[in-house]
């Protein structure tokens, strides 16, 4: 079985393209990745006809019922007990785990992104928003954000450089025009 998402486009906006480009890179990387039973799979892509429709067809693996609906459903029947709220939990860490391994922050994480199976596997859609996680190369070193592959001696070396996402707590110096903050993905909560 398969999932239809009907995704009306611009394809004249140069904005809106690129990011229904980012999404479907992002998810047929995930698809071809070994092992990823954690996130949707786009199975193919489907133009209109008519191109002056604007509408692009996404062909989407079909994985469960939103976890938004499943815990509405279940939670009203009383058929929901700690054992399912922590196999729940502990596969929605899994998933997470799994995109971040990936370098693909998802901003967007929600009970309605998330789709769970009658076996409580869960499995993440929903790739809209979706960026991968930039990577600098400094002084011949890659770093990825968070995580120096070099040694303590070489720090020190190396220019101090700033996260692609920090909380407001975290900030070094107070703003107080919403024009002098620094642009930062205040999107990304994890």
């Amino acid at each position: 079985m398969v999932e239809i998402r009907i995704t009306k486009t611009n394809f004249d906006d140069e904005n809106e393209l690129r990011k229904i480009i980012t999404e479907i890179q992002i998810l047929k990387y995930l698809t071809s990745a070994k092992g990823n039973m954690h996130t949707v799979k786009l199975l193919d892509i489907i133009v209109s006809k008519n191109f002056e429709d604007n509408l692009l067809f996404l062909v989407l693996e079909q994985v469960g019922i939103s976890l938004h609906s499943k815990l509405l459903n279940d939670y009203t029947k009383k058929n929901f007990n700690d054992t399912h709220v922590a196999t729940i939990l502990y596969n929605i860490l899994c998933v997470i785990n799994f995109i971040h391994s990936a370098n693909i922050l998802h901003r967007d994480l929600r009970p309605c992104n998330f789709m769970i199976d009658e076996n409580f596997k869960v499995t993440l859609s929903n790739f809209s928003l979706s960026r991968t996680q930039p990577i600098f190369k400094v002084n011949s070193f890659i770093l990825d954000i968070g995580v120096a592959s070099i040694d303590k001696k070489q720090l020190g070396k190396l220019p101090e450089i700033k996260p692609y996402y920090t909380t407001p707590q975290n900030h070094s110096t107070k703003i107080s025009k919403i024009e002098e903050a620094p642009k930062m993905d205040m999107k990304a909560a994890f």
